[in-house]
């Protein structure tokens, strides 16, 4: 962990990428660069989702 923790709340992550050409190193780089940033805010990584079009993500809560 990166920052000292200053509060009791637990902060999740979610990240949508989106490309129709994603290619296995651009999702290892995503994915690293999630976890990271999770691993820094003391975050849980609640999802990493690759779709192939902005449609897919159509009806997505956040």
């Amino acid at each position: 962990m990166h920052h000292k923790r200053r509060y009791q709340n637990v902060i999740s992550l979610s990240a949508y990428f989106y490309g129709e050409n994603t290619t296995e190193a651009e999702k290892n780089t995503a994915r690293k660069m999630i976890n990271g940033n999770a691993d820094n805010y003391d975050a849980q990584v609640k999802e990493i989702r690759f779709c192939h079009s902005l449609k897919e993500l159509e009806g997505i809560a956040l």
